[in-house]
């Protein structure tokens, strides 16, 4: 095959949680559409942070082609052991058939996973303790940024700091990419796609009010906007 592509995201990558209505992601997906070897890198819940700390590690490998989907802020990443963390983002790699490998990464909310870190969203710290002191640590960071950033609307900027860091590393790394938001509120400069602007009939596809695509979705956004963007990249 030789051509590897690596897809790096948060639950729209991963595939969600499966149902009758989801049960293959688009990398999946576009591992049936390829001949290349496609790995979904994608974490549960991740954060824009974390998801630059995989990017780094995985440019290492060196990669033919890299699909960056970027997460929602303000997630943050606790990390137990960093050593072990970036060997498990290569050991916890598994193949699923002749040319699909995922990153297989448990979703305990509230506890670390097999990775061995511990992805927070705001909108669900209501599921830990009052008194957890990963929940007490996080809810003083978000004091602290709405004090000193978004008093000054400035959260927005730093979160696109960190993006165009991102594009900063493959741009450097001369590897041939592609990257976009799912979330039209989540837009920032130096991307590819907004999935829930550019993907016809996006809300028809989606099931839940995460906006998860179903697998038909998964197949239009893979048929529509990645195929065709990884073909004219790499002129295949």
């Amino acid at each position: 095959m030789g051509i590897e592509i690596f897809c790096i995201g948060c639950s729209y990558t991963a595939g969600a949680f499966p149902s009758a209505q989801l049960d293959k992601s688009w990398p999946e997906i576009l591992a049936q559409e390829v001949n290349h070897e496609v790995f979904n890198l994608g974490i549960f819940c991740n954060s824009i942070h974390n998801q630059l700390v995989q990017l780094k590690h995985y440019l290492d490998k060196n990669p033919n082609f890299v699909i960056l989907q970027w997460t929602t802020y303000p997630r943050i990443t606790y990390v137990k052991d960093m050593p072990t963390y970036m060997a498990n983002l290569s050991n916890c790699i598994v193949q699923k058939t002749e040319n699909y490998f995922e990153l297989e990464n448990s979703y305990y909310y509230g506890k670390f996973n097999n990775l061995g870190i511990l992805n927070l969203n705001p909108s669900k710290l209501d599921v830990l303790s009052s008194k957890d002191i990963y929940r007490n640590t996080y809810e003083t960071l978000m004091l602290e940024s709405v004090t000193e950033f978004q008093a000054y609307g400035l959260d927005g900027f730093f979160t696109n700091i960190l993006k165009a860091y991102g594009k900063k590393m493959l741009v450097d790394k001369g590897i041939p990419h592609l990257i976009f938001d799912f979330k039209k509120q989540e837009i920032s400069s130096d991307i590819d796609y907004c999935i829930e602007t550019d993907l016809e009939n996006f809300l028809e596809y989606t099931v839940d009010d995460g906006l998860h695509l179903s697998t038909q979705g998964n197949q239009e956004l893979v048929n529509n906007l990645i195929l065709p963007h990884i073909e004219r990249c790499l002129d295949v």
